[in-house]
């Protein structure tokens, strides 16, 4: 299974878009943000990068 893109917190959003948050092993947090292009991804802990989700859960 290829790996999705990491980016690291504070770096700009290369698409806009929902990213969540992978921890130091790459396995997702829970944590999603929604994101414009351009826009600075938020702060993460120490070891911690985003990455452009995979799937966006649909709301009710």
């Amino acid at each position: 299974m290829a790996r999705r893109p990491e980016h690291r917190p504070g770096e700009a959003a290369p698409a806009a878009g929902t990213y969540e948050q992978l921890n130091i092993f790459g396995s997702p947090t829970g944590i999603r943000v929604s994101v414009a292009h351009g826009q600075a991804l938020p702060p993460a802990p120490i070891g911690h990068f985003w990455a452009a989700a995979e799937d966006v859960p649909e709301e009710c």
